[in-house]
């Protein structure tokens, strides 16, 4: 039992599989880079933190070493898949047109206020499905479908496009349902393998999703600068 606790190689896990299991997980450490040098702190720390829990987890799946107990570390990681999706989620939940304008104008960090409720509410739900049963297929429905589901709701209710930037947002859904093909219908005995690419197409598709909340920007201002539309985020030249 001790060793099950400590050590938790799975029966059909190998070595190099594991090795990849675990190095794959790094592709996070450029996107979490990009993101900080773009000045999205936020969503850096969060991707970061899902990158470390995902290391530790699947080194302890593949019996490298176990700094907690297996389930312990089975529960965090899936906590932390959740707690990236759900704060997308949440920012493309909130939208603008949910707000007057004067009503911006008055308390311009609403927007910022109801996303952050927002995403609490969900992060609640999928800590106690988690650590109920994290293989339940109830955790997916309730912590990935509903959000996916009020996404493309609110975007509908204020007449707008699902994403704000509909290029970056159809590569990562197209990345992200391709992904899903090797998370779900692969067999278990292909895991190594077929979770190591769900690793790739979920990250990167991850990426895309990202630029879709806001547009990417960066501002220099210089001479040929008049004034700046911090709606859009479009400068307006002379």
């Amino acid at each position: 039992m001790a060793r099950e606790e400590i050590q938790h190689p799975w029966p059909d896990n190998s070595i190099a599989g594991g090795f990849f299991l675990v190095f794959t997980n790094l592709i996070l450490a450029w996107i979490v880079t990009d993101l900080a040098y773009r000045y999205r702190w936020d969503l850096s720390l969060v991707l970061l933190c899902t990158m470390i829990a995902s290391i530790l987890y699947h080194s302890c799946r593949a019996g490298f070493a176990c700094i907690l107990r297996f389930r312990d570390h089975q529960v965090t990681d899936h906590v932390f898949v959740y707690f990236s999706l759900l704060y997308i989620a949440s920012k493309l939940i909130v939208r603008r047109g949910f707000f007057h304008k004067k009503t911006l104008l008055m308390f311009p960090q609403l927007i910022v206020h109801a996303r952050i409720a927002v995403f609490f509410v969900f992060i609640l739900v999928a800590i106690l499905c988690n650590m109920y049963n994290p293989e339940s297929g109830w955790v997916a429905i309730l912590c990935f479908g509903a959000p996916s589901l009020l996404v493309v709701l609110s975007a509908v209710i204020v007449n707008e496009p699902v994403f704000y930037n509909t290029t970056n947002g159809v590569i990562g859904t197209i990345l992200f349902v391709c992904s899903l093909t090797f998370y779900h219908f692969a067999p278990h005995s292909w895991y190594d393998w077929a979770h190591s690419i769900w690793h790739v197409l979920s990250m990167l598709s991850v990426y895309f999703i990202v630029f879709s909340i806001e547009p990417p920007m960066r501002l220099r201002v210089d001479e040929h600068t008049k004034q700046v539309d911090w709606e859009t985020g479009r400068v307006v030249v002379k």
